[in-house]
């Protein structure tokens, strides 16, 4: 009997890793799993802090970036500090 020269061990562990991947993928059994209530909620508490937080992300993009891009493209000039706007210090 002759060894093929052509299949190492180095080779046959991808072969092994993908055959375990299929095996554990098709081999699924029931897991009796429920999701509670907090479950629930701590999963809608997430989505809303996601949408706040991307919310406040993108008007801070937009304020910081794209306006000055935009004033720069019309030649809008820079918003001036007035004094006369300011409140005195008394």
């Amino acid at each position: 009997m002759q060894i093929n020269p052509e299949i190492t061990v180095s080779g046959l562990v991808p072969v092994f890793a993908r055959a375990m991947v299929v095996a554990v993928l098709v081999h699924q059994a029931p897991s009796h799993a429920y999701i509670d209530p907090g479950t629930g909620s701590l999963v809608l508490q997430g989505l809303i802090a996601f949408i706040v937080g991307a919310t406040f992300a993108l008007k801070n993009f937009y304020r910081t970036k794209v306006k000055a891009f935009l004033d720069f493209i019309l030649r809008r000039p820079a918003p001036k500090d007035d004094p006369a706007d300011a409140d005195p210090k008394t």
